[in-house]
């Protein structure tokens, strides 16, 4: 039997169940943010590994974030990347390099891309 998944978009907004007051009140400390109606968000520099344990724990399913690539856009998820067991995402900034982007293994775009969200 396969395990149940749940996959969270680090940009935008997305429904959880009730997960009970503690438990929402740990998320919102860790860099989550709740609009009534709306939903839940991720901010900006979001603990995201605590995140993920947090709602892995009261949802009994397997979180993946799902974040947009660096370079193109794309959406690309934790679930396939060939990195996950080593991706320390709470450095991730929200982005990442979808598998197309990372077998072109262009440097110039990368350092581009990064550029523009950084100001560099």
């Amino acid at each position: 039997m396969e395990e149940e998944v749940i996959k969270i978009k680090t940009k935008g907004y997305f429904k959880l169940p009730s997960l009970g007051k503690k438990t929402f009140s740990d998320l919102m400390r860790a860099g989550l943010s709740y609009t009534s109606g709306v939903g839940f968000s991720i901010r900006p520099g979001a603990d995201l590994e605590f995140v993920k344990k947090a709602l892995e724990k009261a949802l009994k399913k397997k979180v993946f974030f799902v974040f947009n690539c660096v370079i193109c856009g794309k959406e690309t998820d934790c679930s396939t990347c060939m990195f996950s067991d080593v991706c320390p995402i709470e450095t991730t900034d929200n982005y990442c390099l979808c598998d197309e982007c990372f077998s072109k293994r262009n440097l110039n775009d990368y350092f581009n891309a990064t550029k523009k969200i950084f100001s560099v």
